[in-house]
């Protein structure tokens, strides 16, 4: 439910900034991986070819922690991403309505409630409208 809303969101407030991906395979640093969603500068689609896996990172990185999911299992992809060129990493964990943003040299900001504004992107979101 919340990658819809989170998705949803991105799709209508920056629909003509990014281009919203959710489960989209991606090789970075030579590891593949499916993040939950990946936010791409607005990117032109060709309908009659579909990328299977994308090598070019995206922005934004978004990891929604499972209930039955450790936390170990987003972190240790912390330097992937930021080592690959993401330029900041959410881990949302909807049990505790929590939105950690890893970017930089793995500086970190947290948000537990209101609008919040991606330090390396200023990317602003409402989490009322994806916690409600």
């Amino acid at each position: 439910m919340i990658e819809g809303r989170l998705t949803t969101y991105f799709s209508v407030h920056y629909r003509d900034e990014f281009s919203v991906l959710p489960q989209l395979s991606l090789e970075l640093s030579g590891e593949k991986i499916i993040p939950d969603i990946s936010i791409f500068p607005l990117m032109e689609y060709n309908w009659l070819f579909d990328e299977v896996r994308l090598t070019q990172p995206p922005l934004i990185v978004i990891e929604i922690l499972s209930p039955k999911q450790s936390i170990d299992d987003l972190t240790d992809k912390i330097s992937i991403y930021l080592n690959s060129g993401v330029k900041s990493y959410w881990v949302v964990i909807p049990t505790f309505k929590t939105i950690h943003i890893i970017y930089g040299n793995k500086q970190t900001a947290t948000f537990l409630s209101g609008k919040i504004k991606d330090p390396a992107t200023g990317v602003e979101i409402d989490m009322d409208e994806i916690f409600r």
